[in-house]
């Protein structure tokens, strides 16, 4: 259970999701990765996030039983334990809208940007929503659908 929603305006003026104080938690998913430490875990969620600098480490936040760090560490302590976990990672880049990181935009706001895009930005955008796993329910995932359509794929 994590509080996540669709906050962050990324490069292309897609709406992800990112872990936000304030929201309501839900069931997140997660997967197993075949990597050697904590470090490499970093740098292949790192990767995966289209960053390949030692810097962009920073973007992810970790756990293990001796270190942790990023938002949410004790709730993703909580569940990595029990599950026997030795490390677990995430993507902790936090709410931005407008150009202003740490901005949590309003579902409205959102819903405005979205219709507002066109072209390649529209159906890059339309399409990471529409991918985000079904499960993910937020309230601005509801927002989205009742006033775009955009409903989950598949």
């Amino acid at each position: 259970m994590l509080p996540v929603e669709f906050c962050r305006q990324s490069k292309n003026n897609s709406i992800t999701l990112v872990v936000t104080a304030g929201v309501p938690s839900l069931v997140t998913l997660w997967a197993e990765l075949a990597v050697r430490d904590i470090t490499e875990a970093r740098q292949v969620l790192a990767w995966r996030e289209g960053r390949s600098t030692q810097a962009s480490l920073g973007i992810t936040g970790f756990w293990t039983s001796s270190n942790s760090n990023g938002p949410c560490a004790p709730q993703v302590a909580e569940w990595a334990d029990t599950h026997k976990l030795d490390g677990a990672v995430w993507t902790a880049l936090g709410p931005k809208f407008c150009g202003v990181d740490g901005r949590v935009p309003t579902a409205q706001e959102v819903v405005a940007h979205l219709a507002s895009l066109r072209g390649r930005e529209l159906q890059d955008a339309e399409r990471y929503v529409r991918r985000a796993p079904a499960q993910i329910r937020t309230n601005y995932r509801r927002e989205i659908e009742e006033q775009l359509g955009w409903f989950p794929a598949g």
